[in-house]
């Protein structure tokens, strides 16, 4: 986006970007205010992969991988540092779209760190042999599972 340009002067004052110096919102669900941003003479790139990085995935992911599941719930090796992982076992259909939502919205606002609770989602239907290693030993995952169906 040029913001020279007189047709961003809304945009310039709702977020209150400075024309002399680079500047860099990075946007997630919430559209109200960045996640994320910076203004600097000489944005380096190490500067803007870092900020990239840092808020890489939204306030509730869907958990699609193995891989993005232990990004964000990486095991842990120390006690002392646990990570606790919410997934909300949801389907891919429009009456569960208001659950999500609800859990999101907790995520947002939530005093909760984000360094200590990492909030997801999945797909029952879509991943069931991720939910069924998930779930492996678990009679609670199970329980839930059973209960979600009814």
């Amino acid at each position: 986006m040029e913001l020279n340009e007189e047709s961003t002067q809304n945009f310039r004052d709702r977020f209150n970007v400075p024309l002399n110096l680079d500047s860099m919102l990075l946007f997630q669900e919430e559209i109200d205010r960045p996640a994320a941003r910076i203004s600097m003479q000489d944005l380096p790139y190490t500067t803007l992969n870092d900020i990239i990085n840092s808020n890489k995935y939204l306030q509730l992911p869907r958990l699609s991988s193995q891989k993005i599941f232990e990004e964000l719930c990486p095991p842990e090796s120390s006690k002392a540092r646990r990570l606790l992982c919410v997934i909300l076992v949801t389907e891919d259909r429009e009456e569960d779209d208001e659950v999500r939502a609800q859990l999101r919205k907790f995520a947002l606002e939530s005093k909760i760190s984000k360094d200590r609770v990492t909030f997801s989602y999945i797909y029952k239907e879509k991943q069931t042999e991720f939910l069924n290693t998930l779930s492996k030993g678990s009679s609670i995952l199970d329980q839930t599972l059973d209960y979600a169906e009814m």
